[in-house]
């Protein structure tokens, strides 16, 4: 069975904080329960990850290793949930621009597109003109904030 995220983060505590009863302060569990959830961790990886004493805790060789790769996990998990909310409260999908090319040429791609562009940058997939007549420009694609007019 795989260290949940929660284990790791109070192994993490315990490590930082040098203590049992410290992490069980932060993490809101009695001395005990860290101590013993550490224990089960190790019984279950097979090895010590904490040296104990009655004064001191430090970690192990493995210990550091296992330290080094929670924080890891823990931030990566941080992030993606960082990631998943900020692209829920932003602007997403496509905008699809049908129009006259004298408007597009002359409103839509000087002025209203790049503003589009730069408020939502990841908004904008592409747009047309219709009725297209020689000389006035064809917006194709808008990609990463940049307006490519053909």
């Amino acid at each position: 069975m795989a260290s949940s995220p929660a284990e790791m983060a109070i192994f993490q505590r315990v490590a930082e904080r040098g203590s049992f009863a410290g992490a069980a302060e932060d993490v809101g569990l009695s001395p005990s329960a860290v101590a013993k959830l550490v224990t089960r961790l190790e019984q279950r990886l097979g090895v010590r990850l904490i040296n104990r004493t009655t004064r001191h805790l430090a970690l192990t060789a493995e210990g550091e290793i296992y330290l080094d790769r929670v924080r890891e996990i823990l931030a990566a998990i941080d992030g993606a949930e960082s990631e998943i909310t900020s692209a829920r409260a932003s602007t997403r999908g496509h905008l699809r621009v049908h129009t006259f090319p004298v408007v597009a040429a002359h409103e839509l791609a000087p002025k209203a597109l790049p503003a589009a562009v730069n408020s939502m940058p990841c908004t904008l997939q592409g747009s047309s003109a219709t009725g297209r007549s020689r000389g006035t420009p064809r917006i194709s694609m808008c990609s990463q904030g940049t307006l490519h007019s053909r």
